[in-house]
């Protein structure tokens, strides 16, 4: 009976220490395996996250590749269309660059300079048939050139007419008969601005009825700048006339008693005869031209100049 109960005691203790020792495994080989289960779980999620990273990556470079190539495509059916329909050389185009606009400005503000003998846009304009790259490059210049010359001859207007109301009395003067210059310097500001009034509206006509595109010809513009300079040198001779023979007492009387008047005509004279010189080289410029055309080969009179008709220089 003592030797069953120390062998049933032996027993239970031997189970508790096996029931024991299940309940915390030490296990070498187990272990390493679950450390290697760890490892491959942690690889497989490093991998699904670089796998998600590179996939981002090729869709957005997928969505670039394809933006550029939808943009190339619509440069490209676009120069096909413009290949497909030939662009009109006469056809209005708004300028994309300060010196297109600039030379826009020369070409709108050339017959209004017609009205003055402040001429600028004829130069312009000869500078662009000649090159049309160097035209554009001063067209800045020349724009700038043209409001001042413009803003100068309204200015120049007005005091001609101030003076030609506050010194009327010089019309009727004893000198008035062998030296009108009250009646020059009338005809002096109302005839070359009515001329140029008037081939201004002939230069815009002219431009409107676009005779290049619609009839295959134009008239070339050195015809249309010939008479400003011919008024001009009429008008200078006949100033320099009356200034060089006009009598000592009549200068006096003049210059003390009607002076603002005096002044805008030797200023007239001194204008009338640079407009003339400038507006001859002006002319002589553009029949050079039109004779190397000629000569060349070319059709001056159907020379295209998509540009509004321009006008002498002064």
């Amino acid at each position: 009976m003592g030797v069953a109960t120390i062998f049933g005691t032996m027993t239970c203790i031997a189970q508790g220490t096996v029931f024991i020792a299940s309940l915390n495994p030490t296990d070498p080989d187990l272990d390493e395996l679950k450390k290697k289960l760890q490892e491959a779980q942690d690889n497989r999620d490093a991998a699904h996250r670089d796998y998600q990273a590179g996939a981002e990556q090729i869709v957005a470079r997928l969505k670039k590749e394809l933006a550029a190539a939808e943009r190339d495509n619509e440069g490209l059916s676009s120069d096909l269309k413009k290949l497909q329909e030939p662009e009109d050389p006469d056809a209005f185009k708004f300028p994309t660059t300060f010196n297109e606009f600039s030379d826009m400005m020369c070409k709108i503000l050339a017959p209004m300079e017609e009205v003055s003998p402040f001429k600028l846009g004829q130069i312009q304009k000869l500078i662009s048939d000649i090159n049309v790259d160097a035209g554009e490059a001063v067209a800045p210049y020349f724009a700038i050139g043209m409001v001042f010359f413009l803003m100068a001859f309204v200015g120049y207007f007005v005091i001609t007419i101030i003076a030609l109301v506050l010194d009327f009395e010089a019309m009727d003067a004893a000198c008035a008969e062998e030296s009108w210059v009250w009646l020059y310097v009338l005809l002096a500001i109302v005839i070359p601005t009515s001329l140029g009034f008037v081939m201004g509206l002939v230069k815009t006509g002219l431009n409107l009825a676009d005779l290049k595109g619609n009839f295959g010809w134009e008239i070339p513009a050195v015809f249309l700048s010939l008479p400003g300079p011919i008024l001009y040198i009429v008008l200078a001779v006949l100033g320099w006339v009356l200034w060089l023979t006009m009598e000592p007492g009549c200068d006096t009387y003049y210059d003390t008693t009607v002076g603002l008047l005096y002044i805008i005509f030797h200023i007239q004279v001194i204008l009338l005869t640079v407009a003339a010189i400038f507006g001859l080289i002006t002319c002589i410029a553009q029949g050079t031209v039109l004779i190397a055309q000629i000569s060349s080969g070319g059709e001056p009179a159907l020379e295209p100049t998509n540009e509004e008709p321009s006008v002498q220089t002064a």
